[in-house]
């Protein structure tokens, strides 16, 4: 039903509502008429379906569960885990009514653990969600068992259960004893999360937070630390940082040498970054596949206008969450290097071919974007480009020497990293400040 739909709705306005008016009359008060509903309150709007976090989504979510007689118990049960999951996005989210919303009779989703984990830093219903996320935890290794029966590799999807569904929950678990005061037992839990993913920052810095409410402060800065060195994708500041300030304030209430220490911190973990960013370029530069596409403006653009430059290429697409948080920072790589003549910034939209132009237009205006951008399709989908947001940095003689796939949390400066590694390789004069992504 969903393909359906979403294929009707390619062909634009006129045709998609064709489809559902015809579903919802022939159908009436039926669970694809009820389907029809859902898809209409997220789908339709494509500013509203392209945001994961929108109000816009969670408004039209809210009205389609309000509505009475919902033969498609399926789709409200999809709808109610989406407007969860936009709830623990807020920055301040209403912890009450996520409590309703979790607790609604549904039945609790694997994702839910985050819903936990942000009612337990809250502290909000503390004993109940710690009957939750006990209940799941107890439940996991049936589901677990019940998975591996299909699976060939036994022992490694044990591993990988351990670390993508256990985990999770026994973070949340941990928090939530941490939040009401179960040291012991909040250590015991996150030091078995931790064994089952070493690299997860939520559940190092969870575990090193149980450390100072013990008043192990030497013992919770070495988590801080070696939490630094995770990579994350959240946006703003690393919280291995925001720990390690509160950890310093608890052994120096004064703030004396606050200012000094973080600045340090912060050093190191620019410089930790900046080695990893330039580590990761490719061993063997290859070309990229020929250019030869149409802009945002009708204008022909082809690989020609490429040579000699040193080229960053973001490939996005209007309905990619993580693409639309990633634009506005790229937007500002684009006018760090405008009067540039040696670098080329360009974006290219990986919308199917069957998008109607005006909608990506459309997009890029209401969000005054001011970068080119290029109409990629199908050369996205004959080059398997996914998958996104990816950003390509090309050499000066057409090859790809880096690539970062996913959002980046110091979206600016990583880039320009990138960027003036490659103009330092070719011999072009480095931008000022550029060292600092400035």
């Amino acid at each position: 039903m969903k393909a359906l739909v979403t294929e009707a709705q390619a062909g634009g306005a006129d045709a998609l509502a064709a489809v559902e008016d015809s579903i919802s009359k022939r159908y009436t008060n039926s669970a694809a008429s009820d389907r029809i509903l859902y898809l209409q309150a997220t789908y339709d709007d494509p500013n509203i379906a392209a945001d994961p976090s929108s109000p816009e989504k969670m408004k039209a979510i809210e009205e389609y569960l309000d509505l009475p007689n919902h033969p498609n118990s399926a789709a409200v049960d999809e709808a109610r885990e989406e407007l969860i999951q936009i709830m623990t996005k807020q920055k301040k989210p209403d912890l009450d009514r996520l409590y309703k919303e979790l607790t609604t009779p549904h039945g609790i989703d694997f994702n839910d653990h985050t819903a936990v984990s942000v009612l337990a830093k809250g502290k909000s219903h503390l004993p109940k969600i710690q009957a939750i996320a006990e209940k799941h935890l107890l439940e996991e290794p049936t589901l677990v068992d019940e998975r591996m029966l299909t699976q060939s590799d036994k022992q490694g999807f044990m591993d990988f259960s351990l670390g993508f569904f256990f985990s999770p929950w026994q973070n949340a678990l941990g928090a939530v004893y941490l939040n009401e005061g179960k040291l012991d037992k909040a250590q015991e839990t996150l030091l078995a999360a931790q064994k089952n993913s070493p690299n997860s920052v939520g559940i190092t810095i969870n575990l090193g937070n149980v450390y100072d409410a013990k008043g192990s402060y030497t013992e919770a800065q070495k988590l801080f630390t070696s939490a630094l060195s995770i990579s994350t994708m959240a946006p703003g500041e690393h919280p291995a940082v925001t720990a390690l300030r509160e950890n310093y304030i608890l052994q120096h209430p004064d703030k004396a040498g606050l200012d000094a220490y973080m600045k340090g911190i912060e050093q190191k973990d620019t410089e930790r970054r900046r080695e990893l960013v330039l580590k990761a370029r490719k061993a063997t530069p290859k070309a990229i596949p020929p250019l030869t596409l149409k802009s945002l403006d009708g204008k022909a653009f082809s690989s020609s206008e490429m040579k000699g430059k040193v080229v960053a290429i973001n490939f996005w697409a209007t309905w990619c969450g993580p693409c639309r948080e990633e634009l506005p920072e790229f937007e500002k790589v684009a006018d760090k290097y405008r009067n540039d003549p040696n670098v080329l910034i360009l974006s290219m939209s990986t919308n199917d071919s069957d998008t109607p132009v005006a909608t990506i237009a459309r997009f890029i205006k209401s969000h005054k974007y001011d970068f080119p951008v290029l109409l990629g399709g199908d050369y996205a989908k004959v080059n398997s480009i996914t998958p996104i947001p990816m950003t390509w940095f090309i050499s000066p003689d057409g090859k790809e020497v880096f690539r970062k796939v996913g959002y980046s949390r110091e979206l600016v400066q990583e880039f320009s990293w990138r960027i003036e590694e490659l103009k330092s390789s070719a011999r072009i004069p480095t931008a000022a400040g550029a060292s600092q992504g400035k």
